[in-house]
């Protein structure tokens, strides 16, 4: 592996807190493992020279006892420190993931980065945690069986040292072509989960179209595609445990053919190749644990990628809220152009939102609306030009202090499944008292549907805010504005969507939102800017001054 991926991926380790005593103990105890697995051959060598005795007896079964205890006390202490080691890189990466900017997530899959805190992360943790313990017995276990031979005979001994080696290069020959073909199986696996996720969240889409046929054709394309794949994969993982097992049948042939030759010129006792046949069969043992970390490391490979990637992306400035009372002023807006994957959306926009009042952004799909949005709340940076309050530049101004200042009413609403208390109170960074929060729901015409409810505030409402109606879900996002309280304010048409009688009351509870507040309003119809006190009229790349309403 390149030591660029793994150098990040030794910082995310040491970052995440690794849990060394668990993983000191779990070393200690494979290396306890090691050396009881090393002393049963000569045991077994005693029991064939005739040396049977109570005392060996006994010796025999507390090492096999012991060993077995060892074994399953040290999977234990995996399992245990694996979960915390899974634990703590899932809330560094969720925590980054959290922190990065809004581009970023414009040409990342959700999915993908699902993955990464789910599957990656389990992948790692096992790695990270087992990989000192592991190859440290099976080392001390292959280099000790070594030792041990060339204190039986040194032909035994040289058998093995020719052998090891070829098959260990057939072992790093395996290791790539299951690389090859994890990466393969794992794109599939991850087209699959994105068409099907797609799909599924478009369904009711699907059946307006009477598009199942047609979704049904493009989903088994996906599925026969990681059907042929693991096919070939199962094919491709046989042939080569049958070429291993073929190796291993070689070398105890041979093993078997020497032992035979040297007993038949009495360089060795039989007791000795008893002794022999079994410690191969540890440094064969010791070996294959070898290659199965080694196969791991290879398998981890592509997850210590992209988690180091993940990881090394720029993240928003973590900036300490310092409190906007104190600010105020004009939104000015100077020269200011932005592009979108090298188009243009806006270009030399210069004009004055006056505090306190409401500008209505009029304009055709495409002229920049919601890019205007997106660069007050500094989802993005304009290319050239500046973005004030007053005197000061917003993008010079600590990130969470400025964003606070900022409530956004979309056209559809952001609720998440809990209760309806729950999705009121989200954001909101401070104590709110209980007069406070039944005020936000009169002024947000929230009050007479909620009593309604079964267990009022309560009431659990599901993902996306189902089992409620449009103007609902939009009066409680409203309510939690009010809590809020911003002090500028962006609405992207939020009547937009409703029936006539959720709009009546919606309008109603945004004129007492907009009382005292910079207030910006997204509007393609002339009932939504009948109240506000500028109108700027933005055209696809370019900008004209305010105009009143008549005009339009």
């Amino acid at each position: 592996m390149k030591r660029l991926i793994w150098k990040p991926f030794f910082h995310l380790l040491l970052q995440a807190r690794l849990p060394w005593f668990y993983i000191l103990v779990y070393t200690l105890l494979s290396m306890a493992a090691s050396q009881l697995y090393l002393l049963f051959p000569s045991y077994t060598r005693q029991i064939m020279n005739g040396s049977l005795n109570p005392a060996l007896i006994c010796t025999v079964i507390a090492v096999v006892s012991g060993q077995a205890c060892i074994t399953s006390v040290s999977q234990f202490i995996l399992a245990a420190a694996s979960a915390k080691v899974s634990l703590r890189l899932r809330e560094l990466i969720w925590r980054q993931i959290l922190r990065l900017p809004v581009p970023f997530f414009d040409a990342q899959p959700s999915k993908d980065l699902i993955s990464r805190v789910t599957q990656d992360t389990a992948r790692l943790s096992d790695l990270a945690v087992s990989f000192p313990g592991n190859v440290l017995s099976s080392l001390y276990t292959f280099f000790g069986s070594f030792v041990l031979l060339f204190s039986y005979h040194w032909k035994l001994a040289a058998l093995e040292a020719v052998m090891i080696p070829l098959l260990y290069a057939l072992g790093v020959w395996q290791g790539k072509i299951q690389f090859s073909w994890n990466e393969r199986i794992q794109g599939k696996n991850a087209g699959l989960t994105g068409h099907l996720s797609e799909i599924l969240s478009n369904l009711p889409l699907v059946k307006e179209f009477c598009a199942e046929e047609w979704e049904k054709k493009r989903g088994n394309h996906w599925i026969h595609q990681l059907f042929q794949v693991n096919i070939s994969n199962s094919l491709i993982t046989n042939l080569l445990l049958q070429l291993k097992n073929l190796a291993s049948l070689l070398h105890t042939t041979a093993m078997i053919g020497l032992g035979l030759w040297m007993i038949s010129h009495n360089e060795i006792t039989l007791d000795i190749w008893v002794a022999f046949y079994l410690y191969p069969q540890n440094l064969l043992n010791s070996f294959s644990r070898i290659m199965s970390i080694w196969g791991t490391v290879k398998s981890s490979q592509g997850a210590v990628r992209r988690i180091t990637e993940l990881m090394a992306e720029q993240t928003e400035p973590d900036d300490p809220c310092t409190g906007s009372d104190g600010m105020k002023g004009d939104i000015l807006f100077e020269n200011v152009s932005f592009s979108y994957e090298n188009q243009p959306v806006l270009k030399n926009l210069t004009f004055t939102a006056p505090e306190g009042k409401t500008t209505a952004l009029v304009g055709p799909s495409g002229a920049g609306k919601t890019t205007f949005f997106q660069l007050l709340e500094r989802f993005y940076s304009p290319d050239q030009g500046s973005i004030r309050m007053g005197k000061t530049d917003i993008f010079k101004l600590p990130l969470v202090q400025w964003r606070r200042m900022i409530g956004y009413g979309p056209q559809s609403p952001y609720l998440f499944s809990g209760t309806i208390r729950e999705n009121i109170l989200y954001g909101i960074h401070r104590p709110v008292t209980e007069q406070e929060l039944l005020q936000a729901i009169e002024d947000s015409q929230c009050s007479d549907f909620i009593r309604a409810m079964p267990h009022g505030l309560m009431t659990r409402i599901g993902e996306g805010g189902s089992g409620l109606s449009g103007g609902q879900r939009q009066r409680i996002s409203l309510a939690r504005l009010f809590l809020q309280n911003p002090k500028i304010l962006l609405l992207d048409e939020v009547t937009a969507n409703l029936d006539p009688e959720s709009e009546y009351r919606v309008e109603q509870a945004l004129a007492r939102l907009r009382k005292g507040r910079t207030t910006f309003v997204i509007a393609h119809r002339t009932s939504a800017v009948k109240d506000v006190d500028e109108i700027i009229l933005l055209n696809s790349q370019s900008f004209n001054t305010p105009v009143p309403e008549r005009s339009l």
